[in-house]
């Protein structure tokens, strides 16, 4: 699983398997935004659906403009649900209703893959800097931990020299804390995963450079 976060085929496949797809599975894709994971989940499910509160810029199939948190879907029976390490931003501290919404949505026996930040590997108080070029723009982004939460100032220049500015927000969660969540709307631990990295520099200061994910197999019970 080495590079799984810089890999749409490695995430696509590792999906595949933990989540038992197959070509007559329901599922959804949340937080879907440029659909590059859905598209490759679209190959051997038809049926999986991706949701984004942003418009779709993409042309996607299967794609509903709603947002996780507050909109009703009128969806249900999934036999799959995925999020991977969503934008999320203040709405992590609603992540019970999230559950809530899932489980509604996931026939019994349906299982679902949270994949998250797992900023714990980053010490409390630490500062850093990153940078980055896409197709389109440069990002450069300062960020510091605190207890509960990382955030962020981004400073986004387009090739154009437009620039603006984004402040970005994510919880640290405990992985004992988020499992207590999931048991408490009724989902089993069927398997977890936090030796993923992001394969992002981050920081000579940062012991290994590299922020993990933790990634969390439920099943509705």
């Amino acid at each position: 699983m080495s590079n799984y976060s810089k890999i749409p085929e490695k995430q696509a496949i590792f999906l595949i398997q933990a989540l038992n797809i197959f070509p007559d599975s329901k599922g959804l894709d949340i937080g879907c935004d440029m659909g590059t994971q859905l598209k490759l989940i679209q190959k051997v499910s038809p049926d999986t659906i991706g949701i984004d509160k942003i418009a779709d810029k993409y042309n996607l199939q299967n794609f509903i403009q709603k947002d996780i948190f507050i909109d009703d879907l009128n969806l249900s029976d999934l036999d799959f649900a995925y999020c991977l390490s969503p934008y999320f931003g203040e709405d992590w501290w609603n992540i019970d209703s999230l559950f809530e919404k899932i489980r509604n949505l996931l026939k019994n026996g349906g299982l679902f893959a949270l994949d998250l930040f797992n900023w714990n590997t980053v010490g409390i108080g630490r500062k850093w800097q990153t940078w980055d070029e896409k197709k389109d723009r440069y990002l450069l982004t300062d960020m510091e931990r605190s207890i509960d939460k990382v955030v962020g100032e981004r400073t986004i220049l387009l090739k154009n020299m437009e620039k603006m500015h984004k402040s970005l927000v994510w919880r640290v969660f405990q992985e004992q804390k988020v499992i207590e969540l999931a048991q408490k709307f009724g989902f089993v631990i069927r398997r977890t995963y936090s030796d993923f990295d992001i394969n992002s520099d981050i920081g000579s200061y940062i012991p290994d450079g590299k922020v993990k994910r933790l990634i969390i197999i439920l099943e509705k019970n």
